[in-house]
């Protein structure tokens, strides 16, 4: 059987790369270590978190509602790291992901790395962020998922 392009299987992704425009400001987002109370949707960060990855969240009562989080860990970054960001669906919409993200971009820019965060172009909301947490577009590329045909 052939590897052939899944259906619907072709999105754009846009790779942005952070750029500061303003001083760091006091964010309510901090160092996770992996003590915190995470949900089960959440479980990979904690991993993270425990294992030296680079995690910056927001935190209420020791439960963990948005992390943002470094792909590797933080000993193994060279120069170039890429991050993401989770949030629990009932805590959306209310600045916690920028808050983390911006935490995070910061604490690794002023480490002196090269913070990339991607997105698919019909995420409006991660685009949104994206842009209020001061990345900048630098790359477009398209995704292709391959199956195997009959």
């Amino acid at each position: 059987k052939a590897l052939v392009p899944a259906e619907n299987c072709g999105k754009i992704i846009c790779d942005m790369q952070y750029m500061p425009q303003d001083e760091p400001f006091p964010s309510i987002a901090k160092r996770l270590d992996g003590s915190e109370n995470y949900p089960h949707m959440l479980d990979d960060i904690k991993l993270g978190a425990e294992n030296g990855y680079a995690c910056y969240g927001v935190v209420e009562e020791n439960n963990v509602l948005c992390a943002a989080y470094s792909f590797i860990p933080e000993d193994d970054i060279d120069v170039e790291v890429e991050i993401g960001v989770e949030t629990v669906p009932e805590h959306r919409g209310k600045g916690f992901a920028y808050e983390s993200v911006s935490a995070l971009a910061s604490y690794l820019y002023e480490k002196g790395h090269e913070v990339i965060y991607s997105y698919y172009e019909e995420n409006l909301a991660s685009a949104r962020l994206a842009e209020k947490c001061s990345f900048i577009n630098f790359a477009n590329g398209f995704e292709i998922i391959l199956e195997r045909g009959v």
